[in-house]
């Protein structure tokens, strides 16, 4: 929860009640229900939980992402949140915004209504490199039409944005390569999962690299 008060003071604290393991296990991996030891042994005091006051960069950003990142979070917290990508490019917008003066309800609502990404800005143009000439099963016509599109994806995601063929590319590269790993059954229900896709996207801009 994000709390402003009038005074000028911003903070954040994680709400809720999240349980104490009885067990120092990975939470992002199944668990054992046959044992109680699995189960909870009370709950986290409000101390426990990831907060910040009065940040020196001067503002708070949350997009669902995860908060906290270090190992005892993790052992904590789990390890379900979503992609980083989105409270990233907030605080770029944020950064640039404060740069040229104060924060006003315009500027706030652009960045709240900013339709780029920077997953897509990093994987489209290396998809776009390595679409393939010819795809067994499909006319030319329409593979140049799919590579041209990649080819033309900006990341930002507008109105008039051709952004399908870059979607249906990378979950469909998502969906395969976790069905590789685990079974397609098992894929298909998880392969959307964010520390999943940012596996396999770490995986894309690793071998880009050459590494």
């Amino acid at each position: 929860t994000l709390v402003a008060t009038t005074g000028g003071d911003i903070g954040f604290h994680l709400m809720g009640k999240i349980p104490r393991r009885a067990r120092a296990e990975r939470l992002d991996l199944p668990r054992d229900g046959r044992s109680l030891a699995a189960g909870w042994a009370g709950s986290l005091s409000p101390e426990e939980k990831p907060s910040a006051t009065n940040p020196e960069r001067g503002f708070l950003v949350t997009a669902n992402q995860r908060i906290a990142v270090d190992e005892r979070a993790r052992a904590t917290l789990g390890g379900y949140a979503a992609s980083a990508h989105r409270a990233r490019r907030i605080r770029a917008r944020i950064e640039a915004v404060l740069k040229e003066g104060k924060a006003n309800p315009e500027s706030l609502k652009s960045i709240q209504l900013d339709p780029t990404s920077l997953e897509a800005q990093a994987v489209a143009p290396i998809f776009a490199r390595r679409c393939p000439p010819s795809v067994k099963g499909h006319p030319p016509s329409r593979v140049r039409a799919f590579c041209e599109a990649l080819k033309s994806f900006d990341g930002v995601f507008t109105p008039d944005a051709i952004a399908l063929p870059y979607e249906r590319l990378l979950k469909g590269l998502q969906l395969e390569v976790v069905s590789l790993h685990i079974g397609e059954d098992v894929a298909e229900q998880i392969a959307r999962f964010p520390f999943l896709t940012e596996a396999v996207e770490d995986a894309i801009l690793a071998e880009a690299r050459g590494e």
